[in-house]
C-alpha cells in the first residue's frame, strides 16, 4: 500500500513539474521560452544575453518577421518591436507583412498600416496604397493622402488620386467629388490649378508603358515623359 501511494506521489510530482523550453528563432538572437499557466502551455521570447523580453503568455510560439515579434493570445495577435515593447496597444485579427517596410493589420472593424522602423500606425481607411513618400488612402468613397509619419497631406475628399512623376519632381492629380475636374496638387497638398478631363486624359496617355507605376487609377502612381507639359 505504500509503495502505491509513494508511486501515485512520484507520477504527480512529475506531472505538476514543466520544463520549460529554451528555443531560438531561426536567423534571430532571439529565443522562446515557455511556462505553464493555470495548466497551460504559454510561450514568451528572451534576447541573446538570455533577458526576458515578453514573459510567456502567448498561446502559440511567437514568430520574428520584418524586425517585429508576433504573438497570439487567444483569438488576437500583438505586435512587438525588437525590444518587446508593444507598438499597438490593440490586438488584431490578422496581419500580413505587404512589403518589407510595413505591415497590414485588421480588426473587427478597422485596417491598419504599422511601420516597425518608425512605429508609426495610420489607420482609418478602407483602402490604402504606400508609395515612396506617402501613403495614398481611401475612407469610405474619398481619396486622401498622408505622409508616413501619420500627418494628413491632402483630406479624403477627392473621387481618386494620381501620383504623376518624373525623376524626383512630381505632383497630385485628384479628381473633384462628382464633378469633370481635377486638382493638380503640389507636394505639400495645396491646389497649384484645375484641369479639365482632356488635360487628365493626356497625363494618363502619357505614362511610360515600361516605367515607374503603383497602385491603379484610383490610389496609385505613373511617371511622365514631360512632367512641366502639364
Amino acid at each position: 500500500m505504500k509503495k502505491l501511494l509513494f508511486l501515485a506521489l512520484a507520477v504527480g510530482m512529475m506531472t505538476s513539474c514543466y520544463q520549460s523550453i529554451d528555443e531560438p528563432i531561426s536567423g534571430t538572437n532571439y529565443v522562446i521560452t515557455s511556462a505553464k499557466v493555470n495548466g497551460r502551455v504559454v510561450y514568451g521570447v528572451k534576447g541573446n544575453a538570455g533577458t526576458e523580453l515578453i514573459a510567456p503568455q502567448f498561446i502559440a510560439k511567437p514568430t520574428f518577421k520584418n524586425n517585429t515579434l508576433i504573438g497570439q493570445k487567444n483569438s488576437a495577435l500583438y505586435l512587438y518591436d525588437d525590444k518587446g515593447a508593444l507598438l499597438c496597444k490593440q490586438g488584431f485579427l490578422s496581419v500580413d507583412r505587404e512589403k518589407a517596410e510595413y505591415f497590414i493589420a485588421r480588426d473587427s472593424t478597422t485596417y491598419y498600416l504599422i511601420f516597425p522602423a518608425t512605429k508609426v500606425v495610420i489607420s482609418g481607411y478602407n483602402k490604402a496604397v504606400v508609395g515612396p513618400d506617402e501613403v495614398l488612402y481611401k475612407s469610405g468613397d474619398l481619396c486622401g493622402i498622408k505622409d508616413k509619419a501619420g500627418k494628413e497631406v491632402v483630406a479624403a475628399e477627392y473621387e481618386s488620386i494620381l501620383k504623376v512623376s518624373q525623376d524626383k519632381e512630381y505632383f497630385y492629380l485628384a479628381k473633384v467629388k462628382g464633378k469633370s475636374q481635377w486638382k493638380k496638387l503640389g507636394a505639400d497638398g495645396k491646389i497649384l490649378k484645375s484641369l479639365s478631363k482632356w488635360q487628365a486624359d493626356r497625363i494618363y496617355a502619357d505614362t511610360k508603358k515600361n516605367g515607374y507605376a503603383f497602385g491603379d487609377e484610383t490610389l496609385g502612381g505613373v511617371t511622365v515623359k514631360n512632367l512641366k507639359a502639364y
